[in-house]
Formats: structure tokens, C-alpha cells, sequence
């Protein structure tokens, strides 16, 4: 198994808010429905944020785990044309997130 971890941070001038609902109406879903992925975990910040978070002292707003079964999955899954194409739609809305990746093996040792 292979984990794509995504740490996402909200663009400047969105909301807390407006970040949680778009990851989780919008973003979320669009990941959900590309072929390849066995599991997708959102995690996220605190919707009701410290003052510390407001004043942006945390470098990331939430991370999600994106778990496949193997690298060329994950390559598949990035260049799906469908996924490229409404992803593209996605930035170009009001509500983009900013995404940084790793990927991890996850074969236990």
C-alpha cells in the first residue's frame, strides 16, 4: 500500500469556514470519484479556530490521506483526465486550496 499525504492550506482571503465547507462539498467528493483510490481520510483543523490559528501561526489548514495499492495507482490517479479536468474547475472557483504532497510506503516493516 502506498499513502499519498496532502496538507492543503486555505488561499489568502477564504475563511476558515468557506476553506471547511468547500474541502468537504466540493474538493472531497471530486476525489472520491476517480478510480484508484481505496481510501480518502479529510483531516481537519478545528472548524471553531484558536486565536492562534486565526492569525495563521499553523502552516496548514488540514491534511488528507489518499491510501493505493501502488505507485503506478497514485501516477494513474493524478494524470486521470477527468480528474485533471474537474480539478482545473475547482481552482478556478472562488474557494481553491493550496496543496503540498508527500507520498509514503505503507507496507508494514
Amino acid at each position: 500500500m502506498v499513502k499519498l499525504i496532502v496538507c492543503v492550506k486555505r488561499k489568502p482571503g477564504m475563511s476558515v469556514q468557506e476553506f471547511h465547507d468547500y474541502w468537504r462539498t466540493k474538493h472531497g467528493p471530486l476525489v472520491k470519484s476517480v478510480p484508484g483510490c481505496r481510501k480518502y481520510i479529510r483531516n481537519t483543523c478545528s472548524a471553531t479556530p484558536s486565536a492562534a490559528y486565526e492569525r495563521k501561526r499553523r502552516p496548514f489548514d488540514g491534511i488528507a490521506e489518499l491510501w493505493f495499492d501502488s505507485l503506478a495507482d497514485v501516477d494513474r490517479f493524478l494524470a486521470d483526465p477527468e480528474y485533471l479536468a474537474k480539478g482545473e474547475a475547482l481552482t478556478n472557483s472562488p474557494s481553491p486550496i493550496i496543496p503540498t504532497c508527500v507520498v509514503c510506503d505503507a507496507r508494514r516493516r
